[in-house]
């Protein structure tokens, strides 16, 4: 565990302020860690409205026979856990009732089949009803916890729709959910409820996920389990600390970032710190003041296992360390990570997007892809083009950007904030299906539509203006290519020294990339056992 503090001088204005203002990383590093110790409640509501009945793709698969098989894989795994980890599920499903599929029972190789064939016997009709399964979460999971005070218990909760049913009110729905446990939202394909998702994933212990491909189920099941069953570090709090060891009060010494919140302060809290992961989160202070940092938590590597939160490491700021041969102060750049900074503070202010004026869209249009084109300028100079960390800022830009307009677009904003923000490997497709274009249905997405929509109050182009419409998304533009009509044919506009027309969102393309600057082995191996045929 380490704090860093950027020591470059920048050339780029954008950086300046985080750089005047102290900024640095507080990095913490886990070694692995076996399944979990401590017994373990998995409770699922799934949605089973005639919804998710519809078929997918070219093979007509149903969006129910994905969760379906997603849960026969998670089911195996869990029973393969059971000899050292205690395991304990129960599975509601809903329409316009709910109604119990499994009731509480541990998962072991024994009862696994039997398991399954509750599973495999769902089908799909109804209405949508959201505030029976919500009030019976939450039910459900305060009585288990009074029983078994020790246990962890975590409610998934998965939607494919919105309320036509019940109580539709949103602000009503969110107080259906119980904020003691961890509540993790699944939002499944273009026609759920993001606001609904929104304001319940805004609440303490609670997160959002998209899946937009309903062939990704297993992908974003799997990461999600993954979090819960291999915990190094639960109830996690990093706290700053004055230089004489008390807790920091001034504004100018030792804050940390909240993504979900869009604040700096001197404490944040996490649920959960996995094992075998390295977690970078960004702070500041008073340049001329050394950073320190307090962890608090539940060690789950200690034996035997806190049962309450307590002090675990102090973390402070490395001195510059010194050249042997130059005797100068070695140098730290973290210019990526506050390009990393700005694209979080971008993507909060997306998920308000609706509530802006005409101008104010405008604005923000302009300051995203001012913000790209810089980033792209300092990727290339660096020869960083290639680099999977940047190039996940670059989508998150570009993605957020795209579908600012659309139907979809608080869905795709809200879940690559909530998975940059989390550093979570997987994210909504880099190619969003456009919701009024396409039958809302989870098929894959093929190349997005990147031009620009604009709000019938607004109709200032907020793309620069030596540029016309994109090119074909296959084909990268070429300035060379006089075929290209990236250049306005009149030449009355001077195209500006340095331009490159990738570094313009409406010409950068997106692709499905192979690898995430967020994944680790014990992630992935836990995502294959859930994704096998």
């Amino acid at each position: 565990m380490s704090i860093q503090r950027h020591t470059v001088a920048t050339n780029i204005p954008l950086l300046a302020a985080l750089v005047a203002e102290g900024f640095g990383i507080l990095t913490i590093k886990t070694e692995p860690v076996p399944a979990t110790r401590t017994p373990c409640f998995l409770l699922f509501s799934l949605d089973t409205t005639g919804s998710m009945d519809e078929g997918t793709g070219a093979q007509g698969v149903s969006k129910l026979d994905y969760v379906k098989s997603t849960f026969r894989n998670m089911l195996r795994y869990l029973a393969t856990l059971s000899e050292t980890s205690e395991i304990y599920i129960k599975v509601n499903r809903f329409d316009y009732d709910v109604a119990t599929v499994i009731d509480l029972v541990r998962v072991t190789n024994a009862n696994v089949n039997v398991l399954i064939e509750r599973i495999q016997q769902l089908s799909a009709d109804g209405l949508t009803a959201l505030d029976k399964p919500l009030q019976l979460a939450a039910a459900t999971i305060s009585e288990y916890a009074t029983s078994n005070p020790t246990h962890t218990a975590v409610h998934i909760f998965m939607t494919d729709g919105t309320p036509t049913a019940g109580e539709s009110r949103t602000a009503n729905l969110v107080q259906l959910v119980d904020d003691h446990f961890i509540n993790v939202f699944v939002g499944y394909g273009s026609n759920h409820n993001a606001d609904l998702m929104r304001q319940c994933s805004a609440k303490e212990k609670a997160s959002y996920l998209f899946i937009d491909n309903a062939e990704d189920t297993s992908l974003f099941y799997g990461e999600a389990l993954h979090q819960i069953l291999y915990p190094a570090i639960s109830n996690v709090t990093i706290r700053a600390t004055s230089s004489d060891g008390g807790a920091s009060s001034s504004e100018g010494e030792g804050q940390i970032y909240n993504w979900k919140t869009n604040t700096w302060s001197n404490e944040l809290r996490e649920d959960v710190i996995i094992g075998d992961c390295t977690k970078t989160y960004h702070v500041k202070s008073n340049p001329n003041a050394l950073l320190t940092f307090e962890l608090h938590g539940i060690d789950h590597t200690r034996d035997p296992i806190p049962q309450e939160p307590g002090f675990i490491e102090e973390i402070d700021e490395v001195p510059h360390l010194i050249d042997t041969e130059s005797g100068e102060p070695e140098t730290v750049d973290l210019t990526n990570y506050m390009f990393r900074q700005l694209v979080l503070e971008k993507l909060f202010k997306a998920t308000s997007y609706s509530t802006l004026t005409g101008q104010e869209k405008r604005i923000y249009r302009e300051s995203l892809e001012e913000l790209f084109r810089v980033m792209r300028r300092s990727m290339r100079e660096r020869g960083l083009d290639d680099d999977p960390f940047m190039l996940r800022l670059c989508d998150d830009i570009k993605v957020t950007h795209s579908t600012l307009n659309s139907q979809v677009g608080l869905m795709y904003t809200m879940a690559r904030q909530s998975s940059q923000g989390r550093q979570q490997l997987f994210s909504p497709s880099n190619r969003p299906v456009d919701a009024d274009e396409e039958e809302r249905t989870l098929t894959r997405a093929g190349p997005a539509r990147y031009g620009r929509m604009f709000d019938d109050d607004d109709d200032e182009r907020a793309q620069p203006t030596y540029l016309t419409n994109a090119p074909n998304q296959q084909n990268r533009a070429d300035p060379s290519n006089h075929s290209d009509h990236s250049f306005r044919s009149d030449a009355t506009t001077e195209v500006p020294e340095g331009f490159v027309v990738e570094d313009e969102l409406a010409h950068f393309v997106t692709e499905e990339r192979d690898q995430s600057c967020y994944a680790t082995p014990a992630i992935l191996d836990t995502v294959r056992q859930l994704s096998q045929p």
